[in-house]
């Protein structure tokens, strides 16, 4: 019984594959006697290195189908993409290997030799780069490519942009007589690289006027830099009139001034005069002491009207005198006398003050002619008639406040072993003080204090107005004042 089955299965598969070629049945009527119409047939699937292919024939005119089988191609492989399994080098060409999907079959092709190298890294000279392949051997050298000059204000260098080689600094090379500016300094450009090298900033002459003032016009001063001989102005401001001789509006008389109106020059501009009073000129016009301590020194001198010293020191029948044509003198002396100060007496104000400026003392004296033969023996003013008022300017050595404190003064009158206080009035640019005193024989102390009470400045200035017989040694300079009248 399992044989007969056995035998029914095998008849079974043998007729299923001979179906594969047998004829399918189309329409008869249009193929008689079977002339079929088949064509070239279509290829369903090909034949490859592994397996028979089939090729299908229909008739174009019936429709019947026949198939027949395509014998297996040993070439028909299918290749993959392939892979390298050789690298190629510049040395030796490369193998790729190609593998058959359907049966494993191998192929080979070969990989052409690289053009480009493997370099190892690049050693260098003042001249030149060099280098080799690292797989062939094979040299490469060529000249530097040079890169930007890189500079500072006194040397340059520069990198070759192939192998990072920096050449040797060198100084800069510059035109002796071009130079570039602007308004604070001047370099000059290095004839290499560009650099900027040699700045520095202008060095100004002493200038010159190239515009004088006027009136009506500001003066300009020009300064020019020693090196590049660029330059720069300066503004001068207007400058003064030039006044004519003018003429007198007012003759001037013993007891009252007289007026001169005067007419500038340049602009037209009329100003009046004061005509002192007859027999009250003075000559030179400022009475000044002066008082010197090694480079520190003490300008005081009298700063009132003329009449009022007049009035102050003159008795009414001395001006009588002077009226009827004699001379007078009046003499101002001063002298340091900080050694004739009790050390209590200074201790005690710089410790209130911290700082002592100055100790003077002052002495005012006269002599009138009463006639042409006589003269008046020299007499000391220790009180004059009214107070007097004097100026007293600082020494120009004289120490500044430190930042932005603020600088106090302090004036005391010296009788004895007490101190009186001196009010006094400081002039808008702080050069120097203002005081009225009736004590024209005595001694005053200046002090002066920085911030909230600074700190000690050892500078000690001590004068006076004395005696000859009083002064002990110390250099002073005494100016003189004549007085004289004239008939109009």
């Amino acid at each position: 019984m399992l044989k007969r089955v056995i035998s029914f299965l095998l008849a079974l598969v043998l007729c299923l594959g001979l179906t594969s070629f047998a004829w399918a049945e189309g329409d008869p009527e249009n193929c008689p006697d079977e002339q079929h119409q088949w064509g070239t047939g279509t290829i369903t699937p090909a034949a490859t290195c592994k397996a028979k292919g089939i090729r299908t024939y229909t008739c174009a005119s019936c429709g019947k189908t026949k198939t027949e089988d395509i014998e297996i191609d040993s070439n028909a492989h299918s290749w993959d993409n392939g892979k390298v399994t050789t690298a190629a080098t510049c040395k030796d060409p490369g193998v790729k290997t190609y593998t058959c999907s359907a049966c494993n079959e191998t192929k080979t092709e070969s990989i052409p030799k690289l053009t480009t190298h493997t370099w190892d890294t690049w050693s260098s000279d003042a001249d030149k780069h060099s280098r080799n392949c690292t797989v062939c051997g094979t040299p490469e050298s060529a000249a530097h490519t040079w890169g930007a000059w890189t500079y500072d204000e006194t040397q340059h260098s520069r990198k070759c942009t192939v192998c990072g080689y920096s050449s040797a600094k060198e100084n800069h090379k510059f035109t002796t007589d071009k130079w570039e500016k602007d308004t604070s300094s001047h370099w000059q450009i290095c004839t290499v690289c560009g650099g900027k090298g040699k700045v520095e900033a202008h060095k100004w002459d002493s200038g010159k006027v190239t515009t004088a003032a006027t009136c009506v016009k500001k003066g300009v001063k020009t300064y020019t830099c020693t090196v590049c001989k660029t330059t720069k102005t300066e503004s001068l401001g207007y400058g003064s009139h030039i006044w004519g001789d003018g003429s007198v509006e007012k003759d001037a008389t013993i007891t009252e001034p007289g007026t001169l109106v005067r007419k500038c020059d340049v602009c037209g501009k009329v100003r009046s005069e004061v005509i002192s009073r007859l027999g009250l000129r003075m000559t030179p016009e400022e009475l000044t002491a002066v008082v010197a301590e090694e480079n520190n020194v003490l300008r005081i001198r009298l700063d009132d009207e003329l009449y009022v010293i007049m009035q102050g020191v003159f008795t009414p029948e001395e001006t009588e005198c002077l009226q009827d044509g004699w001379p007078a003198e009046i003499t101002l002396k001063a002298v340091d006398v900080t050694m004739d100060v009790p050390d209590q007496t200074l201790d005690e104000l710089m410790e209130r003050r911290d700082n002592l400026l100055s100790c003077f003392h002052l002495q005012l004296s006269k002599s009138v002619h009463t006639s042409a033969d006589e003269v008046s023996e020299t007499e000391s003013l220790s009180t004059p008639a009214n107070p007097l008022i004097m100026a007293l300017d600082f020494p120009e050595t004289m120490p500044q406040p430190d930042g932005k404190k603020e600088r106090h003064y302090f004036l005391y009158s010296l009788e004895g072993d007490s101190t009186e206080k001196v009010a006094f009035q400081l002039k808008e640019d702080g050069s120097g003080i203002r005081f009225q005193t009736d004590k024209m024989d005595g001694t005053f102390i200046l002090l002066f204090r920085d911030g909230n009470g600074g700190s000690f400045n050892p500078m000690v200035l001590v004068f006076g107005l004395v005696g000859l017989t009083a002064l002990g040694g110390i250099g002073f300079l005494v100016k003189k004042v004549f007085f004289t009248y004239e008939e109009e």
